[in-house]
């Protein structure tokens, strides 16, 4: 038999040459190689004047206002924007102008290119135009662009649309604001110019426009915030009360609080002013009712008879706002409810006593809801319906949330407290739950209402 010939060695394994790009050296890492977003926005920006297709107009500035909006800086675009700020179509205007007054404060100086602009659209045919370029040429925030956003702003309020008198109102705020700036360089010009602004909006609280006048009191309450607001005479008073039925819900709520500031000369002008707003206790908007409420509890402070007439008025919309709708304005109206009872004594909690059963807990109200409610029961327990109560929350001890059991502990010692009647059946009802054994949590908060319970009637 043959011998075996020694096997051959194998190959050597091929070997691969792994080739590693070099980074590009220094700062050449951050240049644009031209396929980045703003070098193609760019391009696109530059090709606008020779486009024809407004589609693609708009998309390009929806793209650029969509990159604005997610916080991309595309401040370096400034000087392609102002050349694009003469078209004739008012959806590219907005875009465009929205942009402008976002980076103006950046580039104040390439601002000054789109005066020419501002300035012809301000007196454009177009009332919306007008409104629009006047609300953008304000909003730049640039003291060094006074001189031409003040006179714009004064012609405006003269101007015979509306929409172009409420955008001139606010401007003349902002120009406020602006000259504010410049006190520290020339006091006395500025003081003067503020003046003449001032009193050109209280012009503008008599506009036939119940829009115009309501940015006019805006823009007072801001510029004499440091007063208190605008300070309401009679005139202004019976102006607004009178034309009310015309504003808005918003515009009706800015009224109601104008008029809570105001004080009548006597109390048969009082009533009038009560007469009047009563209608206003039936409107579906939580806020009016309330601002309403609001005026009813200032225009009787120091009438204790009237205050009374005026709780047995306002509980009705009150509970109708607290019972039905959404859950957080039925917290914001039962937190008005429990201020009215802690601030309005015995008459308030008698008045509110008989409804307590509206204010019960439901399954389906949230845990914010539930604590409202259980602060509020506890203030208008009478020993009229003290027991339903004290059975009614005894339930909520149970509840599966840990801060509504404390709390309706909580409400119970409460109750213990103000009504002695009640005393002996919370104590007996809580003496229950510790031999019960519940959880520690709930054992430990029923000995320290005890102890409350104790030393109220000690003697």
């Amino acid at each position: 038999m043959a011998a075996a010939s020694p096997s051959a060695p194998p190959p050597p394994p091929p070997t691969h040459h792994v080739v590693v790009p070099r980074p590009p050296a220094g700062p050449q890492f951050f240049v644009d190689q031209k396929r980045g977003e703003l070098y193609e926005l760019r391009q696109v920006l530059r090709s606008l004047p020779t486009e024809r297709d407004v589609t693609k107009q708009r998309d390009a500035l929806k793209k650029l206002i969509a990159y604005m909006t997610v916080g991309l800086d595309v401040s370096r675009l400034f000087a392609d924007v102002v050349m694009l700020a003469s078209t004739a179509d008012l959806v590219q205007k907005k875009m465009i102008y929205q942009y402008l007054t976002n980076y103006a404060d950046t580039n104040p100086s390439l601002s000054l290119l789109a005066i020419n602009t501002f300035q012809k659209d301000c007196n454009d045919e177009d009332p919306r135009l007008r409104g629009l370029a006047l609300r953008s040429l304000c909003s730049l925030r640039l003291s060094c662009m006074l001189e031409y956003i003040e006179p714009a702003a004064r012609k405006g309020a003269s101007d015979p649309s509306p929409y172009v008198r409420r955008a001139a109102v606010m401007g003349m705020l902002k120009v406020c604001k602006l000259l504010q700036e410049l006190m520290a360089t020339d006091e006395e010009s500025s003081l003067q110019r503020i003046d003449e602004i001032r009193q050109r909006l209280h012009e503008a609280l008599f506009d036939d426009d119940p829009q115009v006048t309501i940015n006019a009191i805006c823009a007072l309450n801001e510029l004499e915030a440091e007063t208190g607001g605008l300070q309401v005479t009679k005139k202004i008073a019976t102006h607004f009360l009178n034309r009310i039925k015309r504003f808005s819900e918003w515009g009706v709520c800015v009224i109601l609080n104008l008029v809570a500031s105001y004080q009548p000369e006597t109390e048969e002008e009082a009533f009038d002013v009560m007469n009047i707003l009563d209608d206003k206790l039936k409107s579906s908007s939580a806020a009016v009712v309330l601002g309403c409420a609001n005026c009813f509890l200032e225009l009787t402070r120091g009438n204790a008879e009237l205050r009374k007439q005026v709780y047995c008025r306002l509980k009705p919309p009150l509970l109708t706002l607290a019972t039905t709708g959404y859950p957080e304005i039925a917290h914001t109206i039962l937190r008005h409810i429990l201020l009215i009872v802690q601030t309005g004594g015995e008459d308030a909690v008698e008045i509110f006593a008989g409804e307590s059963r509206q204010l019960f807990c439901r399954y389906t109200d949230p845990s914010y809801l539930k604590a409202t409610k259980l602060q509020t029961l506890a203030a208008i327990a009478t020993e009229n319906n003290c027991v339903d109560m004290i059975a009614e929350i005894r339930e909520y001890v149970c509840d599966a949330d840990a801060d509504i059991a404390r709390q309706s502990l909580a409400a119970l010692g409460v109750i213990a407290c103000r009504i002695p009647s009640a005393a002996d059946d919370v104590v007996t009802l809580l003496l229950s739950f510790v031999e019960m054994e519940l959880a520690d949590f709930l054992a430990s908060a029923a000995f320290v209402i005890l102890r409350d319970i104790l030393r109220k009637y000690t003697k």
